[in-house]
């Protein structure tokens, strides 16, 4: 088991890559698409994110995240974001899509994130579900099962998290993942 971290972090998946942003190393970070001329401290490959895409700002102590009028646009909780200059106050657990469009889709052009603010295990694996239509979640002697998940599915236990991207599923933390 890997090291135990605390703290908000923002954990990013994208093009099959997994990445942990532990936010209270900074307290502005923008979020986008980079170039030459703008290099975002959260880069998002995608062609659907803008280059000033959103910015996650702490202020006194509370996270505040806001879509800088991106083009296809940035979803909380799965309710797309759609009013200019738009603003939510993310809790440990709260998913992002950005890119996903009034639609809030999550697939392999938008890039998912959660954002987590207790102590949780950073190490992860990655098990290919492409041909899974049921998983079973396994985690603080818990299960639950998911019948053709929608992607970007969570499986929240508290000391671990499972996320269904579809062909990948990433596994944090305390807990595992078996065939239905």
């Amino acid at each position: 088991m890997g090291e135990r971290v605390g703290g908000n972090r923002l954990v990013v998946i994208q093009k099959d890559e997994l990445s942990v942003y532990r936010l209270d190393d900074k307290k502005v970070w923008s979020v986008g698409r980079g170039a030459s001329n703008c290099k975002p401290d959260i880069a998002l490959k995608s062609p659907t994110i803008s280059r000033p895409h959103g910015t996650f700002e702490n202020i006194d102590g509370i996270w505040v995240y806001t879509d800088e009028h991106s083009l296809n646009g940035s979803a909380y909780n799965g309710s797309p974001m759609t009013e200019p200059g738009d603003c939510k106050f993310p809790e440990d657990g709260d998913a992002f899509v950005f890119g996903g469009g009034e639609k809030a889709l999550v697939n392999e052009w938008t890039v998912f994130a959660l954002f987590l603010c207790r102590e949780l295990s950073e190490d992860y694996c990655v098990e290919d579900t492409s041909k899974d239509e049921v998983l079973v979640f396994v985690g603080d002697e818990e299960e639950r099962k998911f019948v053709r998940p929608e992607k970007g599915t969570v499986a929240d236990f508290g000391t671990g998290i499972g996320i269904y991207m579809g062909e990948r599923t990433y596994l944090l933390g305390n807990v595992s993942l078996k065939r239905g």
